[in-house]
């Protein structure tokens, strides 16, 4: 018995997306991966990943590394350790388990 070609049609685009953004980037991603592709919401492509927080994370460590190289901050260079240890932290805070809890 054949099946009927009107319950074998395409789902229109519209009903595609709306299916994708109900199960969510990780099915989206099953079903992609097949094909070779990957999906992220826009919200996240906006944002830098871990290698790009990792490079600007060792410009700052680089930055405290020379005021502390002497094993010791000095008066003079406490504001530009303290500014590379804070943007330390912010650039890697998304990645430690204290920035997933949030």
């Amino acid at each position: 018995m054949k099946p009927d070609v009107a319950e074998c049609k395409e789902p229109s685009l519209s009903y595609a997306l709306s299916i994708a953004a109900v199960i969510g980037t990780r099915a989206v991603n099953a079903i992609l991966a097949i094909i070779g592709y990957v999906a992220q919401p826009t919200d996240e492509s906006q944002r830098q990943g871990p290698a790009h927080a990792a490079a600007q994370a060792m410009c700052h460590l680089g930055r405290f590394a020379t005021a502390a190289a002497d094993n010791l901050i000095a008066p003079h260079e406490e504001g530009e350790s303290r500014a590379a240890a804070d943007a330390m932290m912010e650039l890697l805070a998304p990645f430690s388990s204290q920035g997933s809890a949030a």
